[in-house]
């Protein structure tokens, strides 16, 4: 089945595409932003169902419900919208609109409303698995458009609580998003877009993100990641990897805002910063559970040898893709490395924060963070006399690797 949704936002139009493929997962889910080439595909394409806003730039989405309607077609419309004033709903009615949402929806109820309009898939069956495909061969060819961060444990199983009607606990949830790369990443994306930002000034932390986008938005975001299936990672040893990055960016976020605190500064930006810094490698591990849910195989090494390639890569170009910041992806590249030159005080807050982390740090490079910060310096740890002297059943040199 075809499905077509006519929406200008593209988080709303991802949302709901998300729902669709959770309802019907063999549907094909095409989006438009513009009457004009809704109309176009229309005209070629059998689809099965319409999803469309109201108000859209340009024509209206309801002249293409019109020009449907006058060509005799009895395709099932749903009508999603902020609109909801009783002329809106007698035009409605006139286009024999077969489901009208408002915004900001309920994402089960639109469930409820979509299972009714989708008809029953048949068998579909899996495709043929070449096993001559290789893992990291495949990665060159990924594009921006299929990078995505998994979503952690405890949030999917919030997430799925409320999906099966049961009452969330908003304070939780927000809490939850505090540890979450792939949340805090695709609230700060939606907050500095086009549709939602309100000034000229950037969106730099999650904090910020959540006030600006409230409760409902920030949920149905949230959902939209909770319901895409590429974003779980279900395989136990990529989980494994997964965590071990997860407890390096959770280590540096409640460090980095203690040391934000203790130099009386917000820490909102420099958690989120953070949280994200590991994004690269996340990308990697969801992109090896999709090879996998296709029916490949990926190897440790294969995984390992793929993170080491290609996660700067990936979190260049997901910054790209997300618009972040300019100042939140300083801040990560800050973790790993000043600029030169740099006199920014919160790169120099984020590069001390990581190296007082660091199992082997450059002491040098830290005082002289320490001193530009105002804070006293530290003296490196004196090796003791037994740790200084090698056993005689021991290497004198360590092994290579």
């Amino acid at each position: 089945m075809q499905i077509m949704i006519l929406e200008d936002d593209t988080w709303i139009a991802d949302l709901l595409k998300q729902i669709v493929l959770k309802i019907r997962p063999h549907a094909e889910v095409e989006c438009f932003t513009s009457v004009a080439t809704a109309r176009v595909a229309w005209q070629t394409t059998p689809y099965t169902l319409l999803i469309s806003d109201w108000n859209l730039p340009g024509e209206s989405g309801m002249v293409l419900l019109e020009e449907i309607r006058k060509q005799g077609s009895n395709v099932p419309i749903m009508v999603v919208t902020g609109r909801c004033d009783r002329d809106s709903v007698l035009q409605v009615r006139r286009l024999r609109v077969n489901a009208f949402i408002n915004k900001p929806f309920k994402v089960p109820k639109l469930i409820e409303q979509l299972e009714s309009l989708l008809p029953e898939e048949g068998e579909v069956p899996l495709p043929a698995v070449d096993p001559e495909l290789d893992f990291l061969k495949h990665l060159q060819d990924i594009q921006a458009s299929e990078l995505d961060l998994p979503l952690l444990d405890a949030s999917q199983k919030l997430l799925e609580l409320h999906l099966q009607g049961e009452q969330l606990d908003i304070r939780a949830l927000i809490a939850q998003f505090q540890h979450d790369s792939a949340l805090c990443a695709r609230l700060l994306a939606v907050a500095n877009s086009p549709l939602y930002k309100t000034s000229n000034i950037p969106c730099n932390s999650l904090y910020e993100a959540l006030q600006l986008l409230g409760v409902n938005t920030s949920l149905n975001l949230a959902l939209a990641l909770c319901l895409k299936r590429a974003c779980q990672l279900r395989s136990g040893v990529l989980r494994l990897y997964a965590e071990v990055h997860l407890e390096e960016s959770e280590h540096l976020c409640e460090h980095v805002r203690q040391l934000a605190l203790s130099l009386k500064l917000q820490p909102w930006a420099y958690q989120s910063a953070a949280l994200l810094h590991r994004m690269g490698e996340l990308c990697v591990l969801q992109q090896a559970q999709s090879w996998e849910d296709l029916g490949h195989s990926v190897s440790d090494n294969q995984v390992l040898e793929a993170m080491d390639k290609y996660s700067r890569d990936f979190a260049c170009s997901l910054k790209e893709k997300w618009h972040l910041p300019m100042a939140v992806r300083e801040m990560i590249g800050a973790v790993y490395g000043l600029p030169v030159n740099n006199v920014k005080r919160e790169l120099f807050v984020m590069r001390l924060a990581a190296l007082e982390l660091s199992s082997e740090p450059s002491f040098k490079e830290l005082n002289r963070l320490r001193h530009l910060l105002g804070l006293p310096e530290v003296a490196p740890p004196v090796a003791s006399e037994t740790a200084a002297s090698p056993a005689v059943d021991q290497p004198s040199e360590p092994a290579p690797g």
